[in-house]
């Protein structure tokens, strides 16, 4: 039965915030926001740069990729703004969800798959400088696919996607000197191909303290697979099984893995079964063996995909949509001294809701960062396609009202 427990740690400060929430909504969202342009149809990317301020894209109805930010922490955001995208070469046009690499200087990088199947690059020379054109980096064989971006143990970029097929994961990546916006191959990478099984969702990649790279996604046959990279910059090790197409709930997990991983390279994935419960399985040690499946419960996020975050506390956080739509769920870890320090952590498995949207529905998964005061910012997309914020009244506490910042 879903409960709306608030966790021990917050017990304090959970009364609190949310008595400060109810007083500083009105003016929180008071704050400015931006024209609307044509409805968004897809999960949104957010960065945040070193002074603290997010950038925020999407892709529209058209299929051209979107763009708003804040040019100060906390500040107001942007008109949004189009880079194109519904015209390509390849005939097609930009679908499912971009993802966006930020540089240290803080320049983007966006890439996008198109229905046609190629992927598609796009990028900053210089932070809050102009765009490139849009380049076709290539495959073909990626519609129905959205990407996966970040930096292996080299230093070079690298896309994951899943193939059309649903059989295999693509990868596409930079050579040659590291640069920016670098040289890309044109010539994918295969991973290696499942025979029993087929992905289902968008893959999660992370770098194992070896430097090789470490790749996750669910099966159709809800099991979670796992491709550890044999050496950095070469070939992978074939997908291994973590389980989950038999679990105690009844149900099979499903959708897009969230993973998180530890200082000491041990990994954390997380999934949701069909009968909307989170599940757990961990590593103990950088590389070592992977734990049983643990039920972290709810049983009200059938049909979401969670998204993991650091808070500015030390403890790992989950978001998952509910299944109604009209709410986003958090479960994290409590306790400890310094909080959350013992690994794998106690969880509280009493999930925290955030406030209801009345007027509108989620659509995607909530992507959740951390800004410059300690505070957790929540973003997703509404039914209306507009980008939807919730920023922490303070670290621990509780959620703003969700603000509507268009599309």
């Amino acid at each position: 039965m879903h409960t709306t427990t608030v966790r021990r740690r917050r017990r304090a400060g959970a009364l609190f915030g949310v008595l400060l929430a109810l007083v500083m909504s009105a003016l929180f969202a008071a704050r400015a926001t931006p024209a609307l342009a044509s409805t968004s149809t897809t999960q949104p990317a957010v960065v945040m740069n070193s002074s603290g301020a997010f950038a925020a894209f999407m892709l529209d109805s058209s299929g051209n990729l979107v763009t708003s930010h804040q040019s100060t922490s906390g500040g107001s955001w942007s008109s949004w703004a189009s880079l194109g995208g519904s015209s390509l070469s390849d005939s097609g046009t930009l679908a499912g969800s971009p993802a966006v690499y930020q540089n240290s200087s803080g320049a983007n990088m966006a890439f996008a798959i198109s229905t046609a199947g190629n992927l598609w690059m796009i990028y900053q020379s210089t932070a809050g400088g102009s765009w490139s054109s849009w380049t076709n980096l290539g495959d073909t064989n990626l519609a129905g696919a959205s990407p996966y971006v970040m930096m292996d143990s080299s230093g070079y970029l690298e896309v994951f996607a899943v193939s059309s097929s649903r059989n295999y994961v693509e990868n596409e990546e930079q050579y040659g000197t590291v640069g920016w916006p670098g040289t890309w191959s044109g010539a994918f990478l295969d991973l290696p191909q499942l025979t029993t099984d087929s992905f289902t969702g968008v893959p999660a990649v992370v770098v194992n303290s070896s430097g090789d790279n470490v790749v996750f996604d669910i099966g159709s046959s809800g099991k979670l697979w796992e491709a550890v990279q044999s050496s950095p910059g070469s070939g992978y090790n074939n997908w291994v099984s973590l389980g989950g197409s038999s679990l105690s709930d009844g149900g099979t997990l499903a959708g897009s893995p969230a993973v998180y991983q530890n200082s000491s390279g041990a990994e954390m994935a997380f999934a949701i079964s069909t009968a909307g419960n989170i599940w757990r399985t961990y590593q103990s040690t950088s590389g070592g063996s992977w734990s049983s499946l643990s039920n972290l419960g709810d049983a009200n996020l059938g049909g979401a995909s969670p998204s993991a975050i650091k808070d500015s506390t030390g403890c790992i956080e989950v978001f998952a949509v509910s299944s109604s739509r009209n709410y986003v769920e958090n479960e994290e870890q409590y306790g400890n001294w310094p909080p959350c320090s013992a690994w794998p952590g106690n969880w509280a498995g009493g999930f925290l809701d955030l406030p209801t949207l009345t007027t509108d529905t989620f659509t995607g998964t909530p992507t959740a960062l951390v800004n410059s005061s300690g505070d957790n910012v929540v973003f997703d997309v509404g039914s209306s396609g507009d980008l939807l914020e919730a920023v922490q009244v303070s670290p621990g506490s509780g959620y703003h009202n969700w603000v509507d910042l268009g599309s």
